[in-house]
């Protein structure tokens, strides 16, 4: 119905073009540009419109006649936000600011709200009883913000989370959670084992990471962000603004980049010179790992992992040309209007064709979920996205965004299937 109805409005659009009366129907040819502003997007171009009448295109009648069209195909721009053949609806809702998300192979969503709470969602419904709480400080960019599930947590149930612990000074824990074998909505009781401890915060709450995601290595990859000091970004002395690498134990691999170059806690560093990698996305069938870094001013970054990289903040933000620094395999301008958010791989069985091995990603302040083809090239997908903050493919094939705004859980599929 939907799809129908946006049809119909670019329908209307191009009559209302035909309409317009000229009386040199030999002269009309289609237009090369038309450009219309858009406060958040900047400077958009409508092409291929037909009809336009050549000797009139300046005439005070012909720029109402402009304006209704360009209006009306930017309505049904912003209204029918996805592509033909795709409907969204909301899965679940009823959380309170949620921050990160994770299926568990049985189609249970585990949701983290920034309060302290981890909370399941089980076949739309969000439970009541919580998995878990834990007391934290959700001041600012903390609070309980990341989650993981294990590989293989139908054997094991286990449950990773990333929160902040008070104190004077707090500072950021990632802990392991084991569900109950009688009731597994519940974490057993007593079942926390803590993972690791990462260094004190400064009274700075923001740039505070969070991403987790297994690796098809078995290894937990954890995003931590510079605690609005850029310089914590370039020392192998602590662990903020870097991505992490542990076994799911808490044990520092061996064969990490920088385990003989360091000691202790350090040793888990994978990759650093990152702002906020506030979340980063892992393709199951391959393992590339791609690290979404929330800039500062000017750019949104998506890097492809690696083991060792150095990806240059504070000197860099975007692409440079500095020896040494590994540069982003894809940013975007966002004149300090951006936040990168979400980040999966689509692998699933619901959307087909071109959407296979696509990353999606999404941005926050923006509203939009967008998706990196297989050839790395941008495409548009979702353009009314109310304030994404993590996105993940279920076991159904359909890809699900979390909405910080409203609480919300959404489901986008594709009626191909």
């Amino acid at each position: 119905m939907l799809i129908n109805a946006s049809n119909a409005l670019i329908n209307a659009s191009k009559k209302l073009i035909d309409s317009y009366p000229t009386s040199n129907s030999a002269s009309i040819k289609r237009p090369t540009d038309l450009n219309c502003k858009n406060s958040k997007r900047g400077s958009k171009r409508l092409n291929g419109i037909q009809g336009l009448p050549r000797a009139n295109r300046r005439s005070p009648t012909f720029s109402i006649y402009l304006l209704a069209v360009a209006g009306i195909l930017l309505f049904a721009q912003s209204v029918f936000a996805l592509p033909a053949g795709f409907t969204e609806r909301t899965y679940a809702s009823g959380l309170r600011t949620p921050t990160a998300m994770a299926f568990a192979p049985d189609g249970r969503l585990f949701v983290a709200e920034q309060a302290g709470k981890l909370r399941v969602i089980k076949n739309g419904k969000l439970l009541t009883q919580s998995f878990l709480i834990v007391t934290t400080d959700p001041s600012g960019e903390r609070g309980l913000v990341g989650v993981a599930v294990h590989p293989r947590f139908s054997s094991n149930r286990y449950v990773y989370i990333y929160y902040t612990v008070p104190g004077s000074p707090p500072h950021n824990r990632v802990s392991r959670f084991t569900a109950d074998s009688n009731n597994p909505d519940v974490a057993r009781f007593g079942s926390e084992k803590v993972i690791l401890e990462l260094n004190n915060l400064t009274g700075a709450t923001n740039h505070n990471g969070g991403a987790m995601q297994f690796g098809r290595d078995g290894k937990l990859y954890i995003g931590v962000g510079d605690n609005a000091n850029g310089s914590n970004s370039q020392t192998l002395r602590n662990l903020l603004g870097k991505v992490l690498r542990l076994n799911d134990d808490g044990r520092i691999p061996r064969d990490n980049p920088f385990y003989r170059r360091t000691t202790g806690k350090n040793r888990a560093i994978y990759a650093f010179g990152l702002r906020n990698p506030f979340t980063l996305g892992i393709d199951p069938k391959t393992g590339k790992i791609y690290i979404n870094d929330v800039g500062q001013n000017t750019w949104e970054e998506i890097n492809r992992g690696r083991a060792g990289a150095n990806y240059g903040w504070p000197r860099c933000e975007g692409r440079c040309a500095v020896s040494g620094y590994v540069n982003p395999i894809y940013q975007y301008a966002t004149d300090d209007n951006g936040a990168i958010t979400g980040g999966v791989f689509y692998r699933g069985r619901n959307f087909t064709g071109v959407y296979e091995g696509s990353y999606f990603f999404a941005d926050y302040r923006q509203g939009f979920i967008r998706r990196l083809d297989r050839r790395g090239i941008a495409r548009r997908f979702h353009s009314r996205a109310k304030s994404p903050v993590d996105l993940d493919v279920g076991p159904d094939g359909s890809l699900y965004y979390l909405s910080i705004g409203d609480g919300r859980v959404n489901r986008i599929r594709s009626a191909a299937r």
